[in-house]
């Protein structure tokens, strides 16, 4: 092969901007505009767009291009706020309504666990029977009337002996449907917003299968046919998992693990579910991580990459039999749509399955489509179907790095490995000549990729992996054989199945292999690397620098190195000056909304720690604990605080460890007297496990401190060697002081914030008895603010500004403590979500939260 090295000309990077690019830029401006800025009412919005386009069809040059594109913006904008803004209010009257539906179930019910966690073995792993339903009707009485929409029916309790819905069947449900609800805690996205989109109005909660009946009447021709079709996808499902994985999928929790196919999943097994069958198992949790940090997220979610491998084995076993022409297209096309059919529907399968399907078909048709052009339409036709897709990294992701491959492919490929001389007659390539040229682009297109997508990735996410493009070069040749060989073994058990069992077993061992190399990898230091919050100007520079250094980038190019220096220099700043409080506020708390439980981050100066981090919801330490420090700015929080031995105070602290940096854990007596005394107990076990992560573990009493940034934790229960009767009151109480007058006494100054936990009578009395004039500005409302009187009293002795109620819905909006809201700031995370309060340097005080 004759190569010219350093000669690939940068004009052949340069071309003109597909207009279908352009139009697509421009319907994502007016939906942005429209999510941020909703003022203008869709009608108004289509109108003026009418006009604009009209104006555009008189004026000419520029001006007619201004005016065009204004006209799509404007017809953006309405379309966002037709779709999603201007949605329909549900039929039900409240947040939270007992009704009796009817409808059509749309999947093959299945255990869903909510998140995964590493305290589950010590409670609830949050396990429930989850289908989707759309609705035909709601019982009123006698009479069923009509209604609309799709909800989530959740089933609490389920036994072996309950008869379970099959997909397409008509059913009647009777339970509490509960809105969907908006935005909780800093960095979730508002579940409204997407449930608009989707048609979605809420989840039907039952506690018991016996709730689900069958419908009364037999419906409508159009009914009968969709249930039809929906059972027929359910049961090619469900032969593709027996061929593939061996057994069908279960909706009966069958083993500790939890996998639900009556034996433990490996995690071999649970890769390939994810690989070819778009399936979750719990069995996928540790290596799923490990993808996630080597930069191989796209790869356990079926994508492009996927379809491309199924594609290209497709075209082999068509062009056996000779050269098809357009069938070969056709036929591919049909395999495709079959394959997405027996898939879980969901929009990154179906998105991807549109994009291949679309570039398919511009190929097959013989004309020249600029690819460019078909991908811009293929990407507006989705964002017109779904337009908050626009805010998905997916999306932004799989059509940004394809249309970059096709804009930058060849061109970059050219100018890492030389460009081939045309017209030169060579003679047939070896397999040596094509493995070479295999690697050599997949190196080119890793980087390419790698490189790019990171400042994305780290905008979403906070990760950033340095190993990106080196765990895809070795990666992505395994990971693409095992996608051929599960394709072959579907194949094989639809033409001859005898055969299938043999090489199913040979795949899942491939599988297993699989994850065991990624996971080695993983476990290399530096392969990963968590930063923190960047801004978006930052990532978008970020991005067009990286672009910038591919298509002219040169080592003497000083315009390069410039905008290299200006992002990096941006880049060290914001990572510098993240997280920092303004320059007027002492202390912050952010109280979370985690249900029943509790979790607050105090920070002070540059520094963080939490107070508790638990629920009784699992698996909150995992996602929403770091997601919402992240989003508030915070880098690494290294001190937890556990008050005392309930697990809706400490369940999530193992899993949030990790991603949050923790080096040391602050408790009680109460807990390191239980984990002493109970070996199997969850205290135990927390501390164990944290003294094996290398993590410090130490117990403070009352008259201990901690510093924190520019304030001081002291804490003022209980006394050392003190056995309380309840664990509640056995609760680590603290005042936060500023530094300045750390050392008064608590009668002497008032606190900034008194921190309670879940004290009662007894702590409650102690402390008043021993501090009588301790006053404090923000105040935690003792145990969840349950409904007791002397802790309403307390509060009320304590003359706060701010109280900060941590709860789920049970203790939402009781009466008993009116008084208490009459007198202050009064935030319930049940009802305003996350809250948060600031008490400044000159004694005010600024508080807020997320539903406020």
């Amino acid at each position: 092969m004759l190569l010219t090295r350093g000669v690939a000309d940068p004009t052949r990077a340069a071309r003109p901007v597909p207009r279908a690019m352009i139009a697509l830029a421009l319907l994502a401006a007016g939906f942005v505009i429209a999510r941020e800025i909703p003022a203008l009412p869709s009608g108004a919005a289509f109108g003026l767009a009418g006009v604009a386009a009209v104006l555009g069809g008189v004026v000419k040059g520029w001006a007619c291009r201004g005016v065009m594109g204004a006209a799509c913006v404007l017809f953006g904008y309405g379309y966002f706020m037709l779709r999603v803004m201007e949605a329909p209010a549900p039929w039900f009257a409240g947040r939270s309504e007992l009704v009796q539906v009817e409808g059509v179930v749309l999947d093959t019910p299945r255990i869903e666990r909510r998140e995964r966690s590493v305290m589950a073995p010590f409670g609830s792993d949050g396990s429930r029977l989850r289908f989707d339903l759309r609705l035909t009707g709601a019982v009123e009485g006698e009479e069923v009337k009509r209604a609309s929409g799709k909800v989530g029916v959740v089933v609490a309790g389920v036994k072996e002996s309950d008869a379970r819905p099959r997909a397409g069947e008509r059913v009647r449900v009777m339970g509490r449907l509960e809105a969907v609800e908006g935005k909780r805690n800093p960095g979730e996205r508002d579940g409204r917003l997407w449930a608009a989109q989707e048609g979605r109005i809420g989840t039907v909660r039952l506690p018991r299968m016996d709730l689900i009946g069958p419908a009364l009447g037999e419906g409508t021709v159009l009914g009968r046919a969709e249930s039809a079709w929906l059972a027929f996808r359910a049961s090619m499902s469900e032969r593709a998992h027996e061929i593939l994985l061996g057994g069908t999928p279960s909706p009966v929790k069958a083993d500790a693990g939890g996998t639900g196919h009556g034996r433990a999943s490996s995690e071999g097994r649970a890769l390939l579910g994810a690989l070819i069958l778009g399936e979750e198992d719990r069995a996928l949790r540790e290596v799923r991580s490990s993808f996630n940090r080597l930069g191989l997220t796209h790869v356990l979610t079926i994508s492009g990459f996927h379809l491309a491998v199924m594609c290209g084995v497709v075209l082999v076993v068509l062009r056996l039999g000779g050269d098809l022409g357009r069938w070969e297209a056709a036929i591919a096309s049909s395999l495709i749509l079959a394959y997405l059919a027996i898939l879980p529907f969901n929009a990154p399968v179906w998105r991807s399955g549109l994009m291949v399907l679309g570039l398919i078909a511009a190929d097959g048709l013989g004309r020249r489509h600029d690819r460019l052009a078909v991908l811009s339409w293929i990407a507006v036709v989705i964002l017109l179907y779904r337009p908050m897709e626009a805010w998905s990294i997916g999306f932004q992701l799989s059509f940004g790095l394809v249309a970059l491959l096709v804009w930058l492919g060849e061109f970059t490929h050219g100018r890492l490995f030389g460009v081939r001389l045309r017209g030169v007659v060579r003679g047939p390539e070896g397999v040596g000549s094509w493995v070479r040229g295999s690697f050599t682009r997949l190196v080119s297109t890793s980087l390419l990729c790698g490189i790019v997508a990171t400042p994305v990735v780290a905008y979403h996410t906070g990760l950033v992996s340095p190993a990106a493009v080196l765990s895809s070069i070795l990666m992505v040749p395994p990971i693409t054989g095992v996608l051929i060989a599960g394709y072959i073994v579907l194949l094989l058990g639809v033409v001859a199945p005898p055969l299938a069992g043999v090489a199913s077993q040979a795949l899942g061992a491939m599988a297993e292999w699989l994850a065991w190399a990624v996971r080695w990898m993983d476990s290399v230091p530096g392969t990963s690397v968590d930063v923190p919050r960047i801004s978006l100007g930052l990532a978008l520079a970020a991005t067009g620098v990286a672009v910038y250094w591919f298509v002219r980038g040169r080592w003497r190019d000083g315009a390069g190195w410039a905008m290299l220096a200006v992002v990096a220099g941006w880049t060290i700043g914001e990572f510098r000056w993240s997280g920092a409080l303004a320059r007027d506020v002492l202390v912050r708390v952010d109280t979370l909304a985690v249900g029943d439980g509790t979790c607050h981050l105090i920070r002070s100066g540059r520094e963080a720690m939490l107070w508790d981090c638990g629920s009784l919801t699992p698996g909150v330490g995992e996602r929403l604990v770091p997601r919402a420090a992240r989003a508030l700015g915070s880098g690494a929080v290294p001190v937890v605080l556990v008050t005392h031995p309930n697990l809706d105070h400490f369940n999530g602290v193992l899993d949030a460890a990790g991603p949050l940096g923790v080096r040391r854990v602050i408790t009680g007596e109460a807990v390191a007297r239980r984990a002493e005394e109970r070996p199997a107990s969850a205290e135990a076990f927390l501390l164990g496990e944290l003294r094996r992560r290398g993590v410090e573990v130490a117990v403070v009493t009352a008259g201990d401190w901690i510093d924190l940034g520019e304030v001081r934790l002291e804490f003022l229960s209980p006394a050392r060697g003190t056995a309380w009767g309840t664990d509640n009151d056995a609760s680590l109480v603290a005042r936060v002081v500023s530094q300045d007058s750390a050392g008064r006494s608590a009668t002497g100054h008032e606190a900034l914030v008194l921190l309670t936990g879940d004290i009662q009578g007894g702590a409650i009395a102690t402390i008043g008895t021993e501090h009588p004039w301790l006053r404090a500005k923000v105040v935690e409302a003792p145990h969840h603010g349950s409904v007791r009187e002397e802790a309403v009293r307390f509060v009320m002795g304590l003359g706060p500004r701010v109280v900060l109620q941590s709860t789920g819905p049970g203790r939402a909006g009781v009466a008993e403590w009116g008084p208490v809201r009459d007198q202050a700031a009064f935030y319930c995370t049940a009802e305003d979500g996350a809250a948060w309060v600031e008490v400044l340097r000159d004694g005010g005080v600024r508080s807020g939260a997320v539903r406020r």
